[in-house]
């Protein structure tokens, strides 16, 4: 119950812009009523429902896709997301994210308040549906950590959250 410090892992932002150069008529495309309510910040809206109660202490970005096409009944459409883990801190207590500048061997990716791991993270291509042989787009999914330094009735913390993945050693095979 009333925890003085959250972890949140998969803050997803999900945003639909419009195509370029592609007129739209008013209630279609991102404006569509079958699909504009599944695009939001759960970050953002996590904050607001916890009504001030708790703030952002620290993020890190695991995956950040400007653009990717899709049709809504008819209408293209670009597909903006972001994932992101997070650390709250509940409020009236004091934090701030810890910085990993000087720390370049731990931290060669800086992301946000935090840092991506140095790995070859999984990559997904989105191919041409016309021409499979065509790649549109890569994404590559990372993790990262992030760390904040917490003051809890008087007493310092250095509190951290990171999202692990399970590695595929082989067919059939989970290294844990």
């Amino acid at each position: 119950r009333k925890p003085d410090v959250v972890g949140l892992q998969e803050a997803y932002r999900f945003a639909c812009l419009p195509y370029p150069d592609v007129p739209v008529p008013p209630g279609r495309g991102c404006d569509d009523p079958d699909i504009k309510g599944a695009f939001s910040d759960q970050l953002a809206n996590t904050l607001a429902a916890l009504r001030g109660k708790y703030a952002l202490a620290g993020k890190v970005t695991n995956l950040q896709v400007a653009a990717i096409p899709f049709w809504v009944n008819g209408f293209p459409a670009l597909l903006s997301l972001e994932d992101r883990d997070a650390i709250l801190v509940r409020n009236g207590l004091t934090a701030q994210p810890v910085s990993f500048a000087a720390t370049s061997w731990l931290c060669s990716k800086p992301s946000a308040d935090g840092c991506n791991y140095v790995t070859a993270p999984p990559v997904f291509e989105i191919r041409d549906p016309d021409d499979p042989t065509t790649v549109l787009l890569t994404i590559a999914v990372e993790r990262g950590f992030v760390g904040v330094d917490v003051t809890v009735r008087g007493q310092g913390y250095r509190v951290f959250n990171t999202h692990l993945e399970q590695r595929l050693l082989g067919e059939g095979l989970l290294e844990t």
